[in-house]
């Protein structure tokens, strides 16, 4: 991770901070010395801490990483796959279920129809049927939409 540049907005914090402290230590009072003294602390801080302020920096941030790593790990074991389980479980229960009862209603129609074809045929079914059919294709056609040169004749 490269941490030897620093951004514009950790200098501009830092003046912020600066002028801050000195606005309510010295009431506000700028003087050259201490922009000296600024210019000096900084010099001496490159010189001597910076390296170690940079190791000190870049092990936070290692840490602070694994930690992020960690509890996103134990969230996605611990929660969302649990979740993602009992989801999946619940619709494979329900897909089972649904194919049971559709199967089962298939049988009860057939063995229902076995027994009732007799009496379909004693009633005429087919010709009822006919009638139906054609009947509900009149009263399709009623109310579907019709062409230009459909109404007209």
């Amino acid at each position: 991770m490269a941490t030897g540049h620093l951004g514009p907005r950790f200098w501009i914090v830092q003046a912020v901070l600066v002028f801050y402290v000195l606005f309510n230590m010295n009431d506000g009072e700028l003087r050259i010395y201490i922009f000296i003294a600024i210019l000096f602390g900084f010099w001496v801080y490159w010189l001597t801490f910076r390296p170690v302020f940079l190791q000190l920096l870049e092990g936070i941030i290692t840490v602070v990483d694994g930690i992020y790593r960690f509890i996103r790990k134990v969230f996605y074991l611990f929660l969302w796959l649990p979740v993602v389980w009992l989801y999946q479980g619940i619709v494979h229960l329900l897909n089972f279920i649904l194919t049971v009862l559709h199967w089962i209603v298939v049988q009860l129609s057939k063995i229902l129809f076995f027994f009732l074809r007799p009496i379909y045929e004693l009633v005429q079914g087919p010709k009822i049927v006919n009638k139906v059919k054609t009947s509900s294709k009149r009263i399709y056609r009623w109310f579907s939409p019709k062409g230009d040169d459909e109404d007209e004749r």
